[in-house]
């Protein structure tokens, strides 16, 4: 049973451990029931960079999750190169939100490369970013969206009047596509992973990390990223005397 996305499940990036055991429970049920978001998340703020990365890199390889926010989250540029890659593995995803971030001419750009592919996305904002990249990634773009019939939305800041033609007409191509394919009862189908390579991650150790997986021990990570909880002390309460009880 498909769960209502007010009921979504919503995992911070330190619960995303126990998405290898919410993958097959029958209560998750169909596309959409499982988000994960960081926006406002001040653990993740806090992170060190190579934490930030490794979490980015299990989503490589995760196919429990089909919603992702990282609106506001220090997305900066290597970090969006690392969403590309992501994006030519991940056949799970259906909707990601970068909006709010950093990135510039070649996060943009692996991310277009990305969508040549035709992965699982639905959804894809990158609109309101905070430093501009080259006009030539706008051309860049467009093209990976014609090549893309999976992508019905897509949000993103366009100077070039072209480009901004060129992926309306293939919005509107792709929406037809999709209530054509609804009809019929499938969906427009999705290319297969564009690498198979796994993302090494930067804090497993050894040269060039271990393996990102979706089983990924994000708890641990946090526990890393915020250190020991410091108890707070309580306060005693002053004894009355007998005169001030009175």
């Amino acid at each position: 049973m498909k769960l209502p996305i007010q009921a979504a499940y919503r995992l911070k990036w330190y619960d995303s451990g126990k998405v290898a055991e919410l993958t097959n429970s029958p209560s998750l049920g169909s596309e959409g029931s499982v988000s994960y978001s960081l926006t406002g998340n001040g653990s993740w703020l806090r992170a060190k960079d190579d934490e930030r990365y490794d979490v980015i890199a299990a989503f490589g390889t995760n196919t429990s999750i089909y919603t992702v926010v990282f609106a506001s989250a220090n997305v900066d540029e290597t970090l969006g190169v690392l969403w590309g890659q992501v994006l030519e593995r991940n056949r799970t995803l259906t909707s990601l939100n970068l909006e709010s971030n950093t990135l510039q001419t070649e996060s943009i750009t692996a991310i277009a490369n990305a969508l040549k592919g035709t992965p699982a996305l639905k959804e894809l904002r990158l609109a309101n970013q905070h430093k501009k990249f080259a006009q030539a990634v706008e051309a860049s773009l467009a093209e990976a969206m014609e090549a893309n019939h999976r992508i019905i939305k897509l949000a993103v800041d366009l100077k070039s009047t072209q480009a901004k033609d060129r992926i309306a007409r293939v919005l509107d191509r792709n929406q037809q596509e999709a209530r054509e394919a609804k009809k019929n009862g499938g969906e427009v189908p999705f290319g297969p992973p564009t690498s198979t390579d796994a993302i090494p991650t930067k804090g497993g150790g050894g040269e060039g990390g271990a393996a990102a997986g979706p089983d990924l021990d994000h708890g641990a990570v946090l526990a890393k990223a915020r250190g020991p909880v410091k108890k707070r002390a309580r306060k005693k309460r002053p004894s009355l005397t007998a005169t001030e009880a009175e």
